[in-house]
């Protein structure tokens, strides 16, 4: 059988499929190449070969002849003119195998030299280079997915230039200018005092101005709110002794009285040096340091020794006033502390 593999390796692919459909094999042997289909073929003939032994298309791969060769012609001729089939084959086995080689030889010589012409051609080489340099730039082109130290280094980047760029819109603007200013008030003796005077009026204020409800906002059932009461202080109640007993108080302990003692007992009013050498002395204005010791005095004397009585206008500022008594001397000891401070900077 080995005879029959040759003689169906030297076939044409078309001559393969015509042997494949003549002889009824499973479908999908046109998709096979030539290789695949010359095995395939060789199984399907060996498998049937009670069936198409005598075939004239796949006989030749049982006998080794090829249909096609003019050896079976002549030997059909001269059966037909009373010469035996015997002699035929006895003296034309030979040429007619080299018949068959030449033949293949033939035919495989325009194959290789026209593939050889295909490779050799200018045209050929040409679009072979151009496909090859436009694969390698369609691969150079395609961006690679950027590693965590590049990520990193652009959120970096990022960053920098945000705040480089609010720093430069703020600088840019007034903003920094009124930081400065309000700064530099919030950090005197004075406003320091100011704001010690703020804190308890506005803790004796509820007690006496409370808050009157003027309206109620209703609730929203959507929004899942209650009712709202919209409060504002009862101004009627400044026309009242409850208002202005405990003003009168903590006006004389906390304000009048320490503004008094600051502005004639003034220990800045004497010349510092540095004023001297300017020409300038310390005049008009309130030391601080004897406000606040004048109003620790005074809360003492009045607070703690009953220098006014024990009535209910003393009673609602003992309220009123954050810590008591003790807020009061706490507040007397810081501002104290920032005049003390101011003198000593000053000399």
């Amino acid at each position: 059988m080995s005879t029959g593999v040759d003689w169906l390796q030297k076939q044409k692919k078309a001559t393969l499929v015509e042997i494949a459909e003549h002889t009824n094999m499973s479908p999908g042997y046109e998709k096979q190449n030539k290789s695949d289909l010359t095995n395939s073929v060789e199984n399907h003939l060996r498998l049937n070969a009670s069936s198409y032994q005598n075939d004239s298309l796949a006989a030749p791969f049982y006998q080794g002849v090829d249909p096609a060769s003019p050896v079976k012609h002549q030997a059909g001729k001269a059966v037909a003119g009373g010469v035996k089939a015997e002699e035929v084959t006895a003296k034309k086995p030979r040429q007619r195998r080299q018949t068959i080689k030449a033949k293949e030889d033939i035919e495989g010589e325009p194959s290789a030299s026209s593939t050889s012409a295909l490779i050799r051609t200018p045209a050929r080489a040409l679009s072979t280079a151009s496909r090859k340099a436009s694969t390698a730039v369609s691969a150079s082109s395609i961006p690679l997915p950027a590693s965590p130290a590049v990520i990193a280094n652009q959120i970096d980047a990022a960053t920098s230039g945000l705040l480089t760029s609010f720093s430069t819109r703020v600088s840019a603007s007034r903003f920094p200018g009124y930081i400065t200013s309000t700064r530099r008030a919030l950090s005197s003796p004075p406003t320091l005092s100011f704001l010690l005077l703020f804190l308890e009026a506005w803790s004796l204020r509820p007690l006496v101005l409370p808050l009157k409800s003027l309206a109620e906002i209703p609730p929203i059932p959507a929004l899942g709110t209650d009712a709202i009461a919209v409060k504002v202080p009862d101004f009627f109640a400044c026309l009242t002794w409850q208002f202005w007993g405990p003003v009168a108080v903590w006006s004389f302990v906390s304000l009048l009285g320490p503004l008094l003692a600051g502005y004639f007992v003034n220990i800045r009013s004497s010349t510092t040096p540095v004023a001297a050498l300017a020409g300038k002395e310390e005049e008009g204005k309130v030391d601080v340091l004897s406000f606040h010791v004048c109003k620790a005095v005074l809360a003492w004397v009045v607070f703690l020794r009953g220098g006014l009585g024990r009535g209910e206008s003393v009673r609602v500022v003992e309220r009123g006033i954050p810590g008591g008594v003790g807020g009061l001397f706490v507040g007397a000891a810081v501002g104290g502390i920032a005049g003390l401070w101011e003198g000593v900077v000053r000399k």
